[in-house]
């Protein structure tokens, strides 16, 4: 099974939600190594956790929104680009 997962917050990893997003993938790292993890995020990541080869790490662009302000490219990410990026790589 692959399962997609929403790495936007990876982006600020010192955040609340985004060191727990962080805490969270580098547990499930420890305690799953039969399914495999698609991680996306709409830019690079400065900081990940560090995980087994069953984790991959992609960059899922919003492409000119991500011109247009952090609240619409923020939409645009979570209702149109990492949805489409998650079927493309064959995840649920």
């Amino acid at each position: 099974m692959r399962v997609a997962f929403n790495g936007l917050f990876l982006q600020e990893p010192q955040t609340g939600t985004g060191r727990y997003v962080y805490n969270l993938l580098a547990s499930l790292g420890r305690v799953d190594g039969v399914t495999e993890y698609t991680v996306l995020s709409p830019q690079s990541m400065t900081q990940v956790p560090e995980t087994p080869s069953t984790f991959q790490w992609e960059t899922a662009s919003v492409g000119y929104l991500r011109h247009a302000g952090d609240n619409l490219a923020k939409l645009a990410w979570e209702q149109r680009t990492f949805p489409k990026a998650a079927k493309r790589a064959n995840a649920s």
